[in-house]
């Protein structure tokens, strides 16, 4: 793909107020030092590993909500195959996790998220929406 995403305001709304609210629960629900501290923990202990899993699914099935409701606004073709751009989106929602661990403090929230917005929308196939 040749250039950039071209990513309306409205539709790029709902990615940002779902992204957001990961940040909210990751920074203060869940603990993203918490998140790591079990992914260190993982190789070693079954019950962290089977905790990440249901992490994970939780995350997938939260990606995919997204994804449907942008086909149904016609915003990703109705073809696209949802689990694959749920998986990509919940990878980088935790990849994001780094970002967090190497910034503390200085994480730039919207940046990062602006960052995965544009990335999911190139994985997705988003199209732009003319009004």
């Amino acid at each position: 793909m040749t250039g950039r995403v071209a990513v309306t305001p409205a539709q790029s709304t709902g990615r940002h107020v779902a992204i957001d609210s990961y940040f909210d629960a990751l920074f203060h629900a869940i603990g993203a030092s918490l998140v790591l501290q079990a992914l260190a923990a993982a190789p070693s202990d079954e019950r962290v590993r089977a905790g990440l899993h249901r992490r994970g699914a939780d995350l997938r099935d939260f990606s995919a909500a997204f994804t449907r409701d942008a086909m149904a606004r016609g915003e990703i073709a109705a073809d696209a195959d949802v689990d694959e751009i749920a998986s990509v989106a919940a990878l980088l929602l935790d990849g994001a996790l780094v970002s967090v661990a190497e910034r503390g403090d200085a994480l730039d929230r919207p940046a990062l998220r602006d960052l995965i917005v544009r990335t999911i929308a190139t994985v997705s196939g988003l199209r732009r929406v003319t009004r």
